[in-house]
């Protein structure tokens, strides 16, 4: 029995399981008494003082081996850049003031209070927060010495994000646990053969867990032992494709069809309005999911900023188009003033020109008198531009829709080779 607890402890890979599977065995006790006398024999004040370091040589340093097991990975708050998980954090190291034999107690090993042993003062380097446990877990002793403590925690740490290929982005975050308490000429880590387990994780459907890493940091500010466990996840981008970036990109093509909607309808600018706030709108929705202090521009940020300005762009030229449409009909149909005086003062009435009996076999003549005309006194080259444009109405939305179709492919097939490389 006392070899099978040993051999636990003396396993480089260590998990709360060990602790389960221990605790389902058979540990024989004498009675109340024998636990009672080697509790007072063990943590006598006069022999042992939680606040030191458990070793006799106070010169040597004292080794922790730590591993982490991941329980869920809760959230990733984009906007603050905080990770939350839920971890279990093992740590095991060799107190050589709490030995004992086991055949005169008949105690192989034994669990006591956190704060009758000493325990190592952790903390999270990138977010200074002691590490306290959320489920008062006690330390397993075995006779030899060898400590396994777990703490149960809710990790919150700081998390810079790459947000440039969101949402098809990769993120690299650490969790940093150092000891302030000492120097590592006094206290050092070292990692379990399994630094990192996975074994229970329940996933997280907004992120998948693709590889993790440990490090002991011999870098680490101060001389201060850390060791550094990384998580690199991959963000699932179902959920923001279909409701931010689909949409977003739907209503913009919208933006092209413009041009074919007939001027006379009367509904040609109300539509290219429309769709341009409601594609603002979306845009505006998605910058609310971004960091604003993310390095860099994110390439979904300059995409959205692409779909405004084609936006834009239809609106203003959807302007040009109608305000050519009706110069050219007003140029058609000169209006002719004649004054009349009935009275004194002078007067002038409107009489528009009849048309109607042109003879078929002048079309072309009669092409030609209803293009715009320019006043001679004023014949300058944006007027001929304006005549030629005019003439050309149809012309030029074609070309528009083509301009805008084209800005608009390119800059989404930009937007997804960059993000999805």
């Amino acid at each position: 029995m006392i070899t099978s607890y040993k051999s636990m402890i003396s396993r480089s890979t260590i998990s709360p399981s060990d602790i389960v599977n221990s605790s389902n065995q058979h540990v024989p006790l004498h009675d109340y008494g024998k636990i009672q006398q080697l509790y007072k024999t063990m943590f006598s004040p006069a022999r042992y003082n939680p606040r030191i370091r458990p070793v006799y040589d106070q010169n040597k340093t004292l080794v922790i081996e730590l591993s982490l097991m991941i329980l869920k990975m809760i959230s990733i708050d984009d906007i603050n850049q905080v990770m939350v998980t839920d971890c279990h954090l093992t740590m095991r190291w060799k107190d050589e003031l709490i030995t004992w034999n086991a055949h005169d107690y008949g105690i192989p090993m034994m669990t006591v209070n956190p704060d009758d042993i000493w325990t190592p003062d952790l903390r999270l380097h990138n977010v200074i927060d002691k590490l306290e446990p959320k489920n008062n877990i006690p330390p397993m002793i075995v006779n030899t010495g060898d400590v396994l403590y777990g703490l149960d925690h809710i990790l919150s740490t700081n998390c810079v994000l790459d947000m440039d290929k969101y949402p098809f982005d990769v993120q690299t975050c650490c969790i940093l646990i150092q000891s302030m308490a000492f120097f590592r000429q006094h206290l050092d880590f070292v990692l379990a053969k399994q630094p990192v387990d996975m074994s229970l994780i329940n996933e997280n459907y907004g992120w998948n867990i693709i590889d993790t890493k440990a490090l002991v940091d011999h870098r680490s500010i101060g001389n201060f032992p850390c060791v550094n466990f990384a998580i690199t996840m991959k963000r699932e981008p179902g959920y923001i494709l279909i409701n931010d970036i689909f949409p977003t990109l739907s209503l913009s093509l919208l933006n092209c069809f413009v041009f074919l909607v007939p001027i006379d309808s009367g509904e040609k600018i109300g539509f290219g309005t429309s769709v341009l706030l409601a594609v603002a709108l979306f845009i505006s929705n998605t910058s609310t999911r971004l960091p604003s202090s993310a390095e860099g521009i994110p390439a979904v940020t300059k995409y959205m900023g692409y779909l405004l300005i084609t936006s834009i762009g239809s609106v203003v030229l959807t302007i040009i188009h109608v305000r050519l449409h009706y110069y050219a009909e007003k140029q058609s149909r000169p209006d002719r003033i004649l004054p009349v005086s009935p009275t004194k003062q002078q007067t002038y009435i409107v009489q528009r020109k009849k048309d109607d009996d042109a003879d078929e076999a002048d079309v072309a003549d009669q092409d030609k008198m209803n293009a715009p005309k320019c006043p001679k006194l004023n014949e300058t080259l944006s007027c001929r531009l304006l005549t030629v444009l005019a003439r050309k109405t149809r012309f030029t939305e074609i070309l528009s829709f083509l301009l805008i179709l084209g800005f608009w492919s390119y800059s989404t097939i930009w937007f997804f080779l960059h993000v999805t490389s």
